[in-house]
């Protein structure tokens, strides 16, 4: 039955415009497994799917794979970083759920690990293949900071940019301004609300004059400020 799909899956050609499949994924705790969602949105009812997916294993490690329902559910690491799944039902119905695959941080790995599609192939009942568009995503393992503040301005000096990195303990609203050495704003970078975790804000200053120049971050009722020196 598996190999007969398999065959139908390759062999059949069929021409679906509205079909889409996606990898929607979250931040979760470095402690535990990362999970990203395969959904199906499509017109027509699919009964058997084959997917490659690639990912970066030195950052990430592959932990397994669900659905819920009576579906048969296979996977392989095939490479190393490159996954293969077939999912179909015994009985003959349509796949309507969505696959959960289950990535954990490797040594530490903190950051976003994207999460790519190398090959898809849907079939319909008659074994007949669903033409399908893809996305990938990022999966983020994020550890939320014990307390908000600035942790880095890199490089400074600098020209013409620099990389301001910044830790949120809670959600909050946040500005990050750029003020010159006469207390006058120059830019505001970001002001919006973020969420806890790790963010980073970039000042391109190919426009301003050498000098000092001060960031100035507001969180909440944080208050943090840091020197910068552009030099040209």
């Amino acid at each position: 039955m598996k190999k007969l799909l398999v065959m139908s899956l390759i062999l059949g050609l069929a021409f679906s415009a509205n079909t889409h499949v996606g990898l929607q994924s979250s931040k979760v705790n470095t402690e535990n497994a990362g999970n990203v969602e395969l959904v199906v949105n499509s017109e027509k009812d699919v009964h058997g799917i084959q997917f490659d997916i690639s990912f970066n294993s030195d950052e990430v490690k592959f932990e397994g794979a669900s659905i819920e329902g009576n579906y048969t559910l296979e996977t392989k690491e095939i490479e190393e970083g490159l996954l293969r799944a077939i999912v179909f039902s015994m009985e003959g119905k349509s796949i309507s759920n969505s696959i959960s695959l289950n990535f954990s941080p490797l040594n530490n790995f903190e950051g976003s690990s994207k999460i790519n599609f190398e090959e898809l192939i849907l079939a319909d009942q008659n074994g007949k293949e669903i033409n399908a568009q893809t996305s990938s995503h990022e999966i983020s393992f994020v550890r939320t900071p014990v307390k908000t503040a600035i942790n880095s301005t890199y490089p400074n000096p600098f020209n013409p940019s620099t990389t301001i990195s910044y830790g949120l303990s809670t959600d909050t609203q946040v500005s990050i301004m750029i003020y010159d050495a006469a207390g006058r704003l120059v830019t505001e970078l970001v002001n919006d609300a973020q969420g806890a975790g790790y963010h980073s804000a970039v000042w391109n200053a190919t426009n301003n004059a050498s000098g000092m120049y001060f960031v100035k971050m507001v969180a909440g009722d944080k208050v943090e400020t840091s020197k910068l020196m552009l030099l040209k």
